[in-house]
């Protein structure tokens, strides 16, 4: 398998890895943040997970979590996240034909999250 592997830095000082295989159908976006179980509080330990959860409760322009993902899923994009000892990690996966709407449901969710005030 031919490909090209670039690394990227944007203006902010974050980096990541630009991995490109010509003549693929499917484009895979990972964003990893530095906030996982073992930088946690231990009095706070669950707190990195609900902040996974927190940054997919909606967004400015979805606040509607449900719709959020069946924007994301119209064409069959998969989206998921996780957490673990280091980090969160958010994924979208999607067709190449859909990269350009799937970033822009991605910088409005990690960009422009609702994070709503506790309820009493």
């Amino acid at each position: 398998m031919q490909h090209t592997v670039e690394e990227v830095t944007l203006s902010n000082g974050t980096s990541g890895l630009l991995i490109d295989v010509p003549g693929s159908k499917v484009v895979s976006l990972q964003l990893y943040f530095n906030s996982g179980f073992l930088l946690a509080d231990p009095a706070k330990y669950e707190m990195p997970h609900i902040t996974e959860h927190l940054l997919i409760a909606g967004n400015e322009d979805y606040p509607d979590s449900m719709e959020y993902k069946r924007q994301l899923e119209l064409n069959g994009a998969v989206f998921n996240a996780s957490t673990n000892i280091d980090y969160n990690c958010y994924y979208w996966q999607c067709a190449s034909f859909e990269v350009e709407r799937i970033l822009g449901l991605a910088s409005a969710q990690i960009g422009r999250p609702l994070i709503r005030a506790r309820r009493m």
